[in-house]
């Protein structure tokens, strides 16, 4: 699969297993999937990315200062900014806003003064639509990025 992008964020892979499969003919071309499981991928690098473009000319200054994203805790990111006059870091916790959303939004920060952090209080990103009517049920930051559960059902596939 190739990466799934829209706007400044890019899936990098998505896993699901398919369970009760009907084919519609014996070309084994087309049919419905009863359910579909599994999980999307995005990495610390696109989100970062996500985040500094969304942000207005604040993103060139952030993405400068190598906005490197880490796992900070349950469902949250943590990034320590070195800025010309200033350094820092900054907590985000990382949610599901609505179908194709994900909610970046600040829970701490330590060093940083507040004009810098007025842009990225509450930033909502907006996620690819994924393959075969997966929708995005829940997201989970890992040790390597943000890893959403996917589901779908009653999918078909094929012509």
């Amino acid at each position: 699969m190739a990466d799934l992008t829209e706007g400044p964020v890019t899936i990098t892979s998505v896993k699901a297993t398919a369970h009760g499969v009907r084919l519609k003919s014996f070309a084994f071309n087309s049919g419905t999937v009863s359910s579909l499981s599994g999980t999307a991928f995005v990495s610390f690098a696109s989100l970062g990315n996500a985040l500094t473009a969304q942000v207005g000319p604040l993103g060139s200054l952030l993405h400068g200062a190598g906005l490197n994203l880490s796992q900070a805790g349950p469902g949250e990111v943590k990034a320590n900014l070195s800025l010309v006059l200033t350094s820092g870091s900054a907590t985000w916790r990382v949610s599901r806003l609505s179908g194709n959303k994900l909610d970046v939004r600040l829970v701490s920060s330590s060093g940083l003064p507040a004009p810098v952090l007025s842009s990225i209080q509450d930033v909502a990103l907006k996620i690819p639509k994924l393959p075969l009517g997966l929708t995005v049920r829940s997201v989970n930051v890992t040790p390597q990025g943000v890893t959403g559960r996917v589901l779908g059902h009653d999918v078909s596939f094929g012509g």
